[in-house]
């Protein structure tokens, strides 16, 4: 059985830039909160593509999100710190170039 769960579609931008350097941390507007749920806007394979990669602060400090177009695979590892106010691509993220970085990262109301 699926829980009922409320949404609220209210979403906050807490970061945006144009993030692909490997290990560069980037400052969060605002820590995050735990349980909440954030979303992490990026770029994927030629600027073709803009994906959106959910997560839920506090049930981890890493995310990782591939996508594979059928000859070039992307992955993004994304570290977030333990205080969750800034966050970087770790080395194991893969084909990191300014055509597949993370945009933009939204909390959702």
């Amino acid at each position: 059985m699926i829980p009922k769960c409320k949404f609220n579609n209210n979403m906050r931008k807490i970061w945006s830039g144009n993030l692909y350097v490997l290990n560069s941390y980037q400052p969060f507007n605002e820590p995050l909160k735990k349980n909440k749920l954030y979303i992490f806007v990026v770029k994927s394979l030629s600027s073709a593509y803009i994906e959106f990669i959910p997560y839920i602060y506090g049930v981890g400090n890493s995310l990782q999100h591939s996508y594979y177009d059928g000859s070039t695979v992307v992955r993004w590892r994304i570290a977030i710190n333990s205080k969750g106010t800034e966050f970087a691509l770790n080395t194991d993220s893969l084909n990191m170039s300014s055509n597949t970085s993370v945009l933009a990262v939204y909390e959702l109301g």
